[in-house]
């Protein structure tokens, strides 16, 4: 729109066993507002909204008996295999660009469900990415995933280390 101000639609599909997910897809069209975007230092706020698709793997579908159950206590049923949740979406992001070929990058993101106000994410990112060629660059992150309520077999913190080559379009 501005030099300033962009309108954007981003969508993410990953799969994390991990997290009993089989997918996870996010379509998240929101509104940019870069407080410094020069040569060497961008610091960006985005605010908008995130649709979240999860078809579920099946082994994180089943819920645990409680604690005090009595012996013979049929098993609870499993969760549905697909859940859709809708959500207000918050991001802010920076880089620094260290020297020409490499560049420090921090963001956190904060995710809000409309339906349940007591449900909500967290990711924080931090890296660093150093310039391969023209347009390929190889980056190494660590990404913390807070959900508050995640499926009843998965922890509620999922840590990633991760080293990526990265090909710029554009």
């Amino acid at each position: 729109i501005t030099n300033d101000v962009s309108w954007f639609v981003q969508s993410t599909g990953r799969r994390d066993r991990f997290q009993g997910l089989d997918l996870r897809l996010n379509v998240d069209p929101g509104v940019a507002y870069y407080f410094i975007n020069t040569k060497t230092h961008r610091l960006q706020f985005e605010g908008g909204y995130d649709l979240q698709h999860d078809i579920r793997r099946d082994a994180s579908r089943v819920q645990p008996l409680p604690d005090d159950a009595p012996p013979g206590t049929p098993p609870l049923p499993l969760l549905d295999k697909t859940n859709t949740l809708h959500n207000a979406r918050l991001f802010l992001g920076y880089e620094n660009k260290l020297r020409q070929e490499v560049s420090l990058v921090a963001s956190v993101e904060f995710l809000q469900n409309f339906a349940d106000l007591e449900t909500y994410r967290l990711i924080a990112d931090i890296g660093l990415k150093s310039s391969i060629a023209e347009r390929l660059a190889l980056a190494t992150t660590y990404t913390a995933r807070y959900e508050n309520k995640p499926l009843p077999t998965v922890a509620d913190l999922d840590s990633i280390a991760s080293v990526n080559l990265v090909y710029s379009f554009f």
